[in-house]
């Protein structure tokens, strides 16, 4: 059985994970070769859910955690201005990278 194929590129505070899933009929995409969605990671994600919240922003997931990526990751999704897909995330652990 094949594993989800990932490359990182890291330029001073930005980095950029690029990642192909074992499965890739499980990828649900809007138009063919298009991006899924984009992450930002921040620090202290509760907070920063909260402060969104308060100005108006609607999230389209709960809070969630992925144990096995990077070390262990905490995130939330919410929709862009224009409908774009856009996941906050915080490190559980140490950061990888």
């Amino acid at each position: 059985m094949g594993e989800t194929k990932y490359v990182v590129v890291k330029l001073d505070n930005l980095v950029i994970e690029l990642l192909e899933p074992e499965k890739k009929e499980s990828v649900k995409v809007g138009l063919e070769r298009t991006v899924n969605h984009f992450a930002i990671q921040v620090e202290n994600l509760e907070n920063v859910i909260a402060d969104l919240e308060q100005k108006g922003v609607k999230f389209t997931t709960d809070l969630f955690e992925m144990k096995d990526l990077f070390g262990g990751i905490k995130g939330t999704f919410l929709k862009g201005s224009t409908g774009e897909k856009i996941e906050l995330f915080e490190y559980a652990g140490n950061k990888p990278f």
